[in-house]
């Protein structure tokens, strides 16, 4: 089973906060009390055992609106164990693509979450 940890320092340090299996689509507004990660905390997350295909996005708003700051994370080939050090740098490679979408200046503090299973 899949699934992404996240972290509340950069380069996947300091605190382990929370952890979404892959395989399951979701959304998490992490403003809310039941959130089962601590909302603003996130700074970065490892893939492990994700399969091809799944969808990571991370916002800077608890709406998830298309017109608001995002990071956007596809599997582009199974991760056994990849640390995604910040949601603030582009990346690609055969493994993985990072497009950061700052429609509204720099990404700030998660307070959204949405996984999309491959």
């Amino acid at each position: 089973m899949g699934e992404v940890r996240f972290y509340e320092g950069d380069g996947c340090s300091q605190h382990y906060i929370g952890k979404v299996n892959s395989e399951v689509d979701l959304e998490l507004d992490l403003s809310l009390i039941s959130s089962p990660i601590p909302n603003g905390e996130v700074r970065s997350c490892t893939l492990i055992q994700v399969q091809a295909g799944a969808k990571l996005r991370v916002f800077d708003s608890s709406f998830g609106s298309p017109q608001e700051n995002c990071a956007e994370i596809t599997v582009l080939s199974y991760v056994e164990d990849r640390c995604i050090p910040s949601f603030s740098e582009a990346i690609a490679d055969g493994e993985v693509e990072l497009r950061v979408h700052n429609s509204k200046g720099t990404l700030g503090p998660i307070t959204r979450i949405e996984m999309q299973s491959g």
